[in-house]
């Protein structure tokens, strides 16, 4: 975790799938990874919708160098308030077995 970012206040969770260059879906999402709380332990309320101004540093590991695939899609499972919702944060490159990827809240795609 990073202390410079976007993330409101819940619970993230991280899946990934391989794709094609445009983002296009090759296989189902897998791998989704435990639940991650982000809070600022100074503030308490019951409402959870309010800026922690962190990012999460996500690694993949374990990429298919196979070359049948050569980009995959990362989305976050978030979960506000009691309320999930997916969005696609990139689609990377498979250059090496595994990366790591900033996700700061910022810039995502509702899927």
């Amino acid at each position: 975790m990073s202390s410079v970012g976007n993330l409101v206040a819940g619970t993230y969770q991280f899946a990934i799938q391989y794709a094609d260059a445009g983002g296009n879906e090759l296989t189902s999402y897998y791998s989704i990874t435990n639940p991650l709380p982000i809070a600022d332990e100074f503030i308490t309320s019951v409402n959870f919708n309010y800026n922690v101004g962190k990012s999460i540093v996500v690694g993949v590991s374990n990429l298919d160098l196979t070359g049948q695939f050569q980009y995959f899609n990362l989305a976050v499972v978030k979960t506000i308030n009691n309320i999930s919702s997916v969005e696609l944060i990139g689609t990377y490159n498979i250059e090496e077995s595994s990366k790591e990827v900033t996700y700061t809240g910022a810039d995502e795609t509702p899927i």
